[in-house]
């Protein structure tokens, strides 16, 4: 599908959470907010990345299973040696658990990446214990959020005839809100409901002079041509002229969260 699918991509990247790890980890945190869910809960975090779900429900006395397919992501929270955290690299779309073990399983921009998100989230769903909570979180925007939604508008205003190729169709498919809802459906999910929540992304017009760091993540970034990328970052430099230096992105996500139907 794209790099994005691929543990080396991830692997080279364990920086993630000192360049837009603390802006996803405040989407973590919201969900664990509206999770709402006791420190006797189990949970299970796939494809958890650096860590902040898992952080947010360590930080509340519950144990966690954090799982990626990122042996490195998956080294940097072992190190961080948190009390009742395991890490383990584990496909999220073929997960080596029995069913109907956790209390609630979570995955923040995680399974919505997956080359067959279809599989992952029905392996999130089976691992989780009737009436268990999963909660999936997702962009609301085809194109991502910060610096990738940034990204993706600027092409769509200035080169129109850039061909967007669809490189990660579950995001795709669950920023519209109502198949995101039928998604969980289909999947066993009862008692859903979806929280939108948005968070502002800053970007300071001198972080444009490091474009690879700043839009590693960006699939449409990845798929651009050198003079594609030159035409787009002058486009962005003048949007941040016009704003004092920098630009504001709103980032809104959308949450969902169910329960399991009882068999």
């Amino acid at each position: 599908m794209n790099g994005l699918d691929d543990p080396a991509f991830w692997d080279d990247r364990t920086d993630y959470k000192s360049t837009v790890g603390a802006f996803t980890a405040w989407y973590s945190e919201q969900a664990w907010i509206h999770a709402a869910l006791p420190p006797s809960a189990s949970i299970l975090d796939i494809a958890a990345g650096s860590g902040a779900l898992t952080q947010c429900a360590a930080a509340s006395g519950n144990a966690v299973l954090a799982i990626d397919f990122s042996a490195a992501m998956v080294k940097s929270i072992a190190e961080l040696g948190l009390a009742r955290v395991r890490a383990e690299v584990m496909d999220g779309q073929n997960l080596a658990l029995a069913d109907g073990v956790f209390d609630a399983a979570f995955s923040m921009f995680g399974i919505m990446l997956f080359a067959d998100w279809r599989r992952g989230l029905a392996e999130a769903v089976r691992v989780v214990v009737p009436g268990g909570l999963v909660c999936i979180g997702t962009w609301n925007s085809r194109y991502g959020a910060g610096p990738n939604l940034l990204i993706g508008e600027t092409v769509g205003r200035i080169l129109p005839e850039a061909a967007i190729v669809d490189v990660t169709p579950g995001m795709t498919e669950w920023a519209q809100p109502e198949r995101f809802r039928s998604a969980l459906a289909e999947n066993g999910l009862d008692k859903i409901r979806i929280e939108t929540v948005t968070h502002p992304f800053i970007l300071d017009a001198d972080l444009l002079d490091r474009p690879q760091e700043v839009f590693q993540f960006s699939p449409i970034w990845l798929a651009l041509s050198e003079p594609q990328r030159n035409a787009v970052l002058a486009g962005i430099r003048e949007e941040a002229g016009r704003n004092g230096g920098r630009i504001t992105i709103e980032s809104p996500a959308l949450i969902g969260f169910g329960a399991k139907a009882a068999e």
